[in-house]
């Protein structure tokens, strides 16, 4: 016997790259720019589109909110300002207090990297946000504003930790 079932339907969502105060990428790209160990390739003229996991988590929510509408939808998700790569490192780099990144050949990047990773890497889109969901905001409207936040984070927690640390050595 075979039973007829009503298809309740589907959303798909797609997101810009995640940022978080406590993912390693995050702490990965912090480190790397800190080190210098993130080139800019080539011209550095590649967007990348980010979005904090907290607004993507923002972004399912609202997308089960307002399931009826978006129904069999493809819905793209970030912060919805694109970024050009060189001005993301030299950004990372401005926050931190780094050196600002150098820069490599795209040839040479290849060379040294292989050419599908560097594809992957300088995969350039830029994601705009859809008529049908633009009442929906992210906390961050770009990602210095989230990596700011992160690093205001990392730093009270860092203070925190050091008064902890020192009211326990008084008392010992």
């Amino acid at each position: 016997m075979i039973r007829s079932e009503k298809r309740t339907g589907h959303v798909i969502l797609r997101f810009g790259s995640f940022y978080s105060e406590d993912s390693w990428n995050t702490t990965y790209l912090f480190d790397s720019v800190r080190k210098r160990k993130m080139p800019i390739i080539g011209k550095g003229d590649f967007y990348w589109n980010l979005i904090s996991v907290d607004d993507a988590a923002n972004a399912v929510v609202y997308s089960l909110e307002n399931f009826q509408r978006l129904k069999n939808k493809t819905i793209n998700f970030s912060d919805f300002s694109p970024i050009q790569f060189k001005d993301f490192a030299n950004g990372i780099a401005t926050l931190t207090g780094s050196k600002k990144p150098f820069s490599i050949p795209l040839f040479l990047a290849k060379l040294l990297m292989g050419k599908n990773i560097i594809g992957f890497i300088t995969n350039s889109y830029r994601v705009q946000q859809d008529d049908i969901i633009s009442d929906w905001k992210p906390k961050c409207r770009n990602y210095l504003e989230g990596m700011k936040s992160i690093l205001r984070n990392k730093k009270k927690m860092v203070n925190r930790n050091f008064s902890t640390t020192r009211s326990l050595q008084t008392l010992m």
